[in-house]
Order: structure tokens, then sequence, then C-alpha cells
């Protein structure tokens, strides 16, 4: 999966994956390391990554059965922002202006600022 945040500006690529989380570069993908500190819901590690979407310094994960976690700290970290989520399992995100959009199995598409 390719990175959605990168620019000239700011070296730091992530991409998800299936079943192992979250992954950090900060050469260009030349080396990754794992970065899903905080994929967490009481006690069960989420890291079956289907979406990833940014917006401006936050960087939003879609995972299935997890919600949505947002990281504000160049991936240091993950905190669940699943508020008004019926359903957890997290297949597509989006972001167009100020809002996060997020689709998952059955749920249609919920509409949230980003943060």
């Amino acid at each position: 999966m390719k990175s959605p945040r990168r620019d000239a500006e700011d070296p730091l690529t992530s991409c998800g994956s299936y079943e192992t989380g979250v992954f950090l570069s900060t050469n260009n993908r030349a080396n990754r390391t794992a970065a899903s500190n905080g994929l967490s819901k009481n006690g069960v590690v989420y890291y079956q990554i289907l979406a990833l979407a940014a917006s401006g310094t936050n960087l939003f994960a879609g995972t299935y059965g997890g919600g949505i976690y947002i990281s504000a700290n160049k991936v240091t970290s993950w905190t669940a922002v699943n508020a008004g989520l019926t359903r957890t399992k997290i297949r597509a995100l989006a972001v167009k202006g100020t809002y996060l959009f997020a689709g998952g199995d059955s749920t249609g598409v919920l509409r949230r600022p980003p943060r």
C-alpha cells in the first residue's frame, strides 16, 4: 500500500498491512519499523489495517473490528476515535475539506470532523 502521507518537506512515509499493523519509514521506504502502538481495544490488538487517510499532520487508520484510530504525533501512538460508529469494521477512509468519511461493512458512510 502506498503512503497517504508524503511530501518533500516531510519524508515520513507510513503504510498499513492486513495482518501486521502500521509501519513507518523515514528514509523513503528503504527501511520500515512497526508503528502500531495503541491500535487496541479491550486488550485486543487490531493489526488488520484496511484503510489509511491523512489530514494535515493527522493520520487515520481504519481497522477491521477496532474502528478508526488517529495518530497526531508522526505515528508514535494511536488513539481510537469511534464516537458515532455503530459498527467497527472500517474498509475505507477519505478526507474532504474538514470532514473524515468512513465506510464499513453494511454501515453506509459516516461523516465526521477529522479530529
